[in-house]
């Protein structure tokens, strides 16, 4: 399953040539589009739908609005092999992710994982501290890593054992804290998930959100 690359700019991925994601003025109090986010989710039970812009037929995106801003996707598919039944929960790959807003700077690290879907956080970009994004990306990168050599163990021995997955927590921690100092930043994790009774089938969740149980090849049982 081919990753997707670490994303940090909206901009590249969907060529939103009138939308400008700046950093925040020296002035301007930084929106945490996550905290909007979290708080749908939890408004909403669990799940909170995606709407569609089809203003370019050619290059449709889905997306959610977030204070100051709104949250895109592009077109999500599903592993069909795994997952025969559009269930609700079914999780989804999508081609990109991006954050445009007003006023705050986001940043989204992204990664497809082994098991066929994407899992994401934003965190809201704060001057003079990067070196928290670059904590998030080296963690992604390690829980990306432990996945793939789960999943391939599985496929070498003859089984997958869910028991022993890596747990996203583990890697990508809730709250990081800047090396010269400064404010905490809290990191939710999230991915986009299909949703039956949605116009558009797809839905915003949190990562831990639980998945409908996939069909497994008869030489790949789950343990």
């Amino acid at each position: 399953m081919k990753k997707l690359s670490l994303i940090f700019s909206a901009l590249v991925l969907f060529s939103f040539a009138s939308c400008k994601k700046d950093r925040p003025s020296n002035t301007a109090k930084p929106v945490d589009v996550s905290n909007e986010l979290k708080t749908k989710i939890n408004q909403y039970g669990g799940l909170v739908n995606l709407e569609i812009d089809n203003s370019d037929p050619q290059r449709p995106f889905y997306y959610v609005g977030v204070a100051g801003g709104i949250l895109k996707v592009g077109q999500p598919i599903w592993d069909q092999t795994k997952y025969p039944v559009q269930q609700t929960g079914l999780p989804l790959i999508v081609e990109g992710l991006g954050v445009v807003c007003d006023g705050c700077s986001v940043d989204v690290q992204s990664v497809e994982l082994k098991g066929g879907y994407t899992a994401f956080s934003l965190i809201t970009y704060l001057q003079g501290y990067p070196n928290i994004i670059q904590q998030v990306q080296m963690d992604w990168s390690s829980y990306d890593a432990a996945y793939t050599q789960w999943y391939n163990d599985g496929v070498n021995n003859g089984y997958l054992d869910n028991s022993k997955a890596p747990k996203l927590p583990n890697y990508v921690k809730d709250i990081y804290y800047p090396q010269n100092g400064g404010p905490s930043q809290r990191v939710d994790k999230y991915k986009i998930v299909f949703k039956t009774d949605s116009p558009t089938k797809f839905a915003l969740a949190v990562a831990d959100y639980p998945s409908p149980t996939p069909k497994v090849s008869s030489t790949l049982p789950v343990e």
